[in-house]
């Protein structure tokens, strides 16, 4: 039998990209700090030092730098505008922001490996799947909620306790089904995960019998947690995968079984799953409802509609980094069926009222310029990327490094973790 061992560094670049895949999950949790931030800043004088003995790659970060140097220069300027400054809410979006950045596009040019990163990914997104779909199936069978989480340990989110947490979504499962996100606090963020490890199977340019198997879990997983959110990022995925991917070895009779199963599943749901299509219609005509707040009011429209409220020097600049919400309290800013002053709008609207127009210019200049000599899971996740920015939120968010790292390191053939 042959022995698999590893050398040092080799164990260096694995534990490296296992973090990474982890660093959303471990952030479900907080001490004082989000825990995977935590943990993040307490190793990273180590990773700072030392650096491994193969540099697989080079990350194509110059432009987001750019944006990082407006994020910080304008900041001074627009916060002697105010009459009070948010300490607290500016460096908490500032450590977000350098700390995601140092991990996804600067740490990861001194320890860390593509393929050994996709391998971790995927190996985590197949066991988060089966878990949700195990946690679906133990509901429709036996009326029994499950939530993989640490009842001891705070939780970071708005219900910091478990057993409120629990109460929280055991409600909601009343009236609008039960949702599983296996190690998540949400759906949403589930799904967020769910899609990049799709993503990486379903463009394997080679796949083997097992890799169509577990497409499909992945898929079923995905249509488990009843996420809006991600059954729209399941349909970018799948018309990617079906019209605009053209490489080597790709199964024509695959393509085809994929667009007739996905027909039959559509058809399926509708006709037997009545809760899940009343509530994802629901939550799309709920768009622009002013008769009472809506979901899809705050994560789409409401970011915009503040943007337009903005004086005319931050809608070109913004408000700054972390001084949003002071500055929508300040103004006296409400949108729609808002019933207090809120900053809770989507990625793209987060960047126009917090970094102007120059600001998310700079941003989505650095992420599409990977477009055109990306690979083709760069160009996919850009694409995810964008159309996620549309209703959800995910700059200041963990998940955030892994949709960075897959969009700027490119996929690395050439390298290999080297002992």
């Amino acid at each position: 039998m042959k022995k698999w061992v590893l050398s040092k560094n080799q164990v260096r670049i694995y534990g490296f990209c296992f973090f990474l895949v982890i660093f959303p999950i471990l952030n479900v949790y907080k001490i004082i700090l989000p825990l995977g931030d935590l943990i993040g800043i307490l190793i990273m004088p180590f990773l700072w030092c030392t650096t491994s003995r193969v540099c697989a790659i080079q990350p194509n970060k110059k432009k987001y730098i750019y944006f990082l140097i407006y994020v910080f220069l304008v900041l001074p300027g627009i916060v002697l505008c105010l009459n009070n400054i948010d300490l607290k809410n500016v460096l908490s979006k500032s450590i977000h922001l350098s700390l995601y950045f140092t991990y996804s596009l600067f740490l990861t040019k001194k320890h860390f490996e593509i393929h050994v990163f996709e391998k971790c990914m995927v190996a985590a997104g197949k066991v988060l799947a089966v878990i949700a779909v195990m946690q679906q199936l133990f509901y429709r069978l036996f009326d029994a909620e499950s939530y993989f989480l640490l009842p001891f340990m705070k939780l970071n989110y708005s219900i910091g306790n478990y057993n409120d947490y629990v109460t929280y979504y055991h409600r909601m499962a009343k009236h609008s089904g039960y949702r599983a996100s296996a190690f998540f606090l949400e759906p949403a963020h589930f799904s967020m995960f769910m899609l990049l490890v799709l993503l990486s199977v379903l463009l394997k340019p080679e796949k083997r019998k097992k890799d169509f198997f577990w497409i499909f879990i992945l898929i079923a997983s995905i249509f488990s947690s009843y996420s809006t959110g991600g059954l729209i990022g399941l349909a970018v995925c799948i018309l990617y995968y079906i019209f605009l991917y053209h490489g080597k070895g790709i199964n024509k009779f695959f393509k085809a079984s994929l667009i007739v199963i996905g027909i039959c599943s559509v058809l399926a749901v509708i006709i037997c799953d009545s809760q899940l299509v009343s509530y994802v219609t629901g939550r799309i005509l709920d768009i622009g409802n002013t008769a009472y707040d809506t979901s899809g009011n705050r994560r789409i429209l409401r970011g915009f509609l503040v943007w337009s409220r903005l004086p005319i020097l931050n809608k070109i600049f913004g408000t700054g980094i972390g001084e949003l919400q002071q500055f929508i309290v300040e103004h006296k800013i409400m949108v729609l069926t808002d019933k207090s002053y809120s900053d809770e709008m989507n990625t793209i609207a987060c960047l126009l009222c917090s970094y102007g127009i120059i600001g998310t210019f700079i941003y989505f200049r650095s992420i599409l310029s990977n477009i055109k000599k990306g690979t083709v899971l760069q160009r996919g996740v850009v694409l995810l990327f964008c159309v996620y920015g549309l209703y959800t939120n995910f700059l200041y968010s963990a998940i955030s490094v892994l949709y960075l790292i897959y969009i700027f390191t490119g996929n690395g053939e050439k390298n290999a973790v080297k002992g």
